[in-house]
């Protein structure tokens, strides 16, 4: 179980306790970390979560009005993290959490950063909370016009025998052929299997072997072009039909703002000295990068009010009176968060809007 005495305890985070707050507050299980630099970030933040803060928030609000919106929040407790510009706690801050009884640490900035990946996975790797696995997601809420939407999340990469095993199974099961594992395969895919469960049952947290590989995964809203699109090709099909065509690509613009972005994150990230973790970067002169994976793709069938759109704000097509599309491809833009919730809300206000229709000219018929 994760608690804040549990992240205390671990010397290599360098944590120190500077206000206990109630009996027993220290070891209550913590179910998420969240780091914020809002005013007041209580409409953002759920019960038992713990919260990492910097303090930029005090150019805004007092240290009272800060505490106060994280008991409105009923968060587990503070970690202040340390910086060159602020490299003690302030003391209106530990007299605020005295008074409001919230547990309240500090987070050195001394940490090693041979010891980061380690760190990285100590405090940020996923745990299962409720019967769901829970990542980290950090997102900027604060940005200027010309920094599209991101968040950023570790991601923890490796080549552990209980994972090869679970996958081969499952691709084979898929493919609807036997799984073909050798004994010796199965012996050590059963080792890694076990070391699973174990992680899983009795701490609650998603195992990673020592030598995973850590990254921390930068993903970013791509922004909207004329020339990416889907469009009806000059070939057919076998039944006379024109078929698709995929226009995309990454143009140079899309590479500024992933270096734009990669820039304002490590400098946000090394001055607030997030989770004593130290990253190294990837993107600079001379360096060959490229985007990793393209996931969500949005803006195909663009929802609007607009000569460009393809279908209405009801999802009916444009020109046509029976024709709805219910699609990822109907959002304009991608944004920062997985849009397939938002297309089935979308989806069951659709179903509502055509049973309304149709219940206003449907004809009861009887059976007999």
């Amino acid at each position: 179980m994760l608690s804040l005495a549990a992240l205390i305890s671990d010397e290599a985070l360098e944590l120190t306790l500077l206000v206990p707050g109630p009996a027993g507050a220290v070891a209550n299980e913590v179910l998420w970390l969240h780091n914020t630099e809002l005013p007041d970030p209580s409409p953002y933040i759920r019960e038992t979560e713990l919260v990492l803060t910097n303090g930029l928030w005090r150019a805004t609000v007092d240290a009272d009005a800060f505490v106060s919106a994280l008991m409105r929040a009923r968060a587990a407790g503070l970690v202040f993290g340390l910086t060159e510009q602020t490299p003690t706690v302030p003391t209106d801050l530990v007299a605020a959490c005295i008074s409001a009884e919230l547990p309240l640490a500090s987070l050195s900035i001394a940490v090693p950063s041979a010891e980061s990946r380690s760190q990285a996975m100590r405090v940020f790797g996923p745990v299962f909370a409720n019967g769901r696995l829970r990542t980290v997601r950090f997102v900027e809420r604060r940005r200027d016009a010309r920094t599209p939407r991101y968040f950023a999340h570790f991601i923890f990469e490796s080549e552990d025998a209980g994972f090869r095993l679970v996958k081969d199974v499952v691709a084979s099961l898929q493919g609807r052929r036997m799984p073909r594992v050798s004994l010796a395969s199965a012996r050590e895919g059963a080792m890694g299997l076990g070391r699973l469960a174990y992680s899983r049952v009795v701490e609650s947290r998603l195992f990673l072997p020592p030598d995973a590989h850590v990254r921390l995964q930068l993903d970013l809203e791509q922004q909207p072009h004329d020339g990416n699109r889907v469009s009806l090709g000059t070939d057919v099909d076998r039944f006379g039909r024109r078929t698709a065509e995929i226009n995309w690509e990454v143009r140079p613009e899309d590479m500024d703002a992933i270096r734009l972005v990669a820039g304002r994150l490590l400098e946000k990230w090394h001055a607030a000295g997030i989770g004593g973790v130290r990253l190294e970067p990837v993107l600079g002169e001379g360096v060959d990068v490229k985007p990793h994976d393209a996931y969500h793709p949005v803006g195909t069938t663009r929802m609007g009010t607009g000569a460009s759109a393809v279908v209405g704000l009801d999802l009916r097509v444009r020109g046509t009176e029976n024709l709805y599309v219910l699609s990822t491809g109907v959002l304009p833009t991608a944004g920062t968060a997985n849009p397939t919730f938002s297309m089935l809300c979308l989806g069951d206000k659709l179903v509502s809007d055509i049973e309304a229709r149709l219940g206003s000219t449907a004809v009861t018929v009887s059976a007999r």
